[in-house]
């Protein structure tokens, strides 16, 4: 049984390599020519071209998939980095917002000492500008404005009131 494949002669001509099963009718093409100085000489720039060619691309597609890789990493870090910080800031909000409320229900039970030079703003609190606390029945027990009334908060308390009265469905 004759295969169609055939082995490249063992013998190489200007330094080209064997190449190993080869369809013998693309080999029987290329039987009458013979690989002279000359023919080496003129085909050989352009076979050195076309390997450079191919080494330039694979390597530039290589180092492009590594940047995007670089890139990816370093998003994902930046990301992470900008949660801590995020986070960070978070947990010191409620962790003021805890002592404030334990702070306001010392309050509201009448241990009001060191309140009256206590403010958040020259705390450096931006978080809370201002504090203020008040009983059960909406009466203001202690301000940081240390004004009698509230009248920023009105509304917001006249609010509170009438959702306390009116029964929920």
């Amino acid at each position: 049984m004759k295969s169609d494949r055939a082995l490249a002669p063992s013998r190489t001509n200007c330094g080209v390599l064997p190449v190993h099963f080869i369809p013998a009718s693309f080999l029987a093409r290329f039987k009458g020519i013979t690989l002279t100085g000359w023919l080496c000489l003129t085909l050989g720039p352009f076979a050195l071209a076309g390997f450079f060619l191919l080494l330039i691309w694979t390597s530039t597609f290589d180092r492009i998939h590594q940047e995007e890789n670089i890139e990816l990493n370093d998003i994902q870090v930046n990301n992470f980095n900008v949660a801590q910080v995020i986070a960070a800031g978070l947990y010191e909000s409620l962790a003021k917002a805890n002592i404030y409320a334990t702070m306001a229900t010392a309050i509201v039970m009448g241990k009001r000492e060191g309140l009256a030079s206590f403010n958040p703003a020259t705390l450096g609190d931006h978080a809370f500008l201002r504090l203020a606390v008040f009983d059960a029945d909406s009466r203001l027990v202690y301000s940081t404005a240390h004004n009698s009334t509230e009248p920023l908060l009105s509304a917001m308390i006249a609010e509170v009131e009438k959702n306390r009265e009116s029964p929920k469905p």
